[in-house]
């Protein structure tokens, strides 16, 4: 999760890694480095695609910025047209730069109203499961409003 506040307006991003690569992944109890076991089998890297899904949720500036806050709801274009950069940081850097990303309004799995979101296919295959996933998420305009990372 990530959050961008200013004047005019304060969304939160919340980003979503799924596939059919984490079904019956475990992780095994051992100290030091997570490890990963699926099918009886220890797991060290991703195999295949994941889908990312960037949502965004608009809400009521902090107190932190005092009296200055939007007065009218967002603006749906507010959400259009955003970019995002990928890599994966590991021992070796792999720049997978701007992906391709479909914008959607559809009901969200934690969400009962429609949010907006939008949704890409990251190149896994091979990735240690140790590397974290970097999403820079960018206006339409290149400027970047946030960044996230992480790792399983």
């Amino acid at each position: 999760m990530a959050h961008l506040e200013r004047i005019t307006r304060c969304v939160s991003y919340g980003v979503v890694l799924s596939g059919d690569f984490f079904k019956d992944l475990e992780r095994t109890e051992k100290s030091g480095p997570a490890q990963f076991r699926k099918n009886g089998q220890t797991v060290a890297a991703f195999a295949g695609d994941l889908v990312l899904e960037v949502g965004l949720h608009h809400w009521f500036c902090t107190a932190e910025i005092g009296d200055w806050v939007p007065t009218g709801p967002p603006s749906p274009e507010a959400a259009q047209d955003m970019h995002f950069k990928v890599r994966w940081l590991g021992e070796q850097q792999k720049d997978l730069g701007e992906l391709q990303s479909e914008f959607l309004v559809e009901p969200w799995r934690e969400w009962t109203e429609p949010e907006a979101f939008y949704r890409m296919t990251i190149p896994a295959n091979g990735v240690p499961l140790s590397d974290d996933l970097e999403v820079l998420i960018l206006s339409t305009s290149g400027e970047q409003l946030a960044c996230v990372k992480r790792h399983i």
